[in-house]
């Protein structure tokens, strides 16, 4: 399997349209129908962006290969997620545990 089909796998896994995903990435629709059409593959500089987006591990993006789940996180300092992390690493492990008892029970209540 070729990058490009992985990442409409992905994206259907994910429940994304192609629409969802163009607005996510700022990769236009048409080169995402080209991927498939063609049979080509994304340009390397878009891969990094594309992985965060489906939240998978780079490696297994390019391979197919090991673990689904990204290895890190990367959040830009221009996101506003980048001051929600920044605070919660400042807080202690305590702090920090309850921060994440809040935010299961969170998801919790969303579903």
């Amino acid at each position: 399997m070729i990058i490009s089909e992985r990442i409409h796998r992905l994206i259907r896994e994910k429940g994304m349209t192609q629409k969802d995903f163009s607005m996510k990435t700022g990769i236009p629709q048409s080169t995402i129908c080209d991927w498939k059409r063609k049979k080509i593959n994304p340009s390397a500089d878009r891969i990094l962006k594309i992985s965060e987006v489906l939240d998978v591990n780079l490696y297994y993006l390019l391979s197919g290969e090991g673990e689904k789940e990204p290895d890190a996180l990367i959040v830009m300092k221009d996101d506003e997620k980048y001051e929600v992390v920044r605070e919660v690493l400042a807080l202690d492990e305590e702090q920090q545990k309850r921060i994440m008892a809040y935010a299961q029970t969170l998801k919790e209540t969303e579903k």
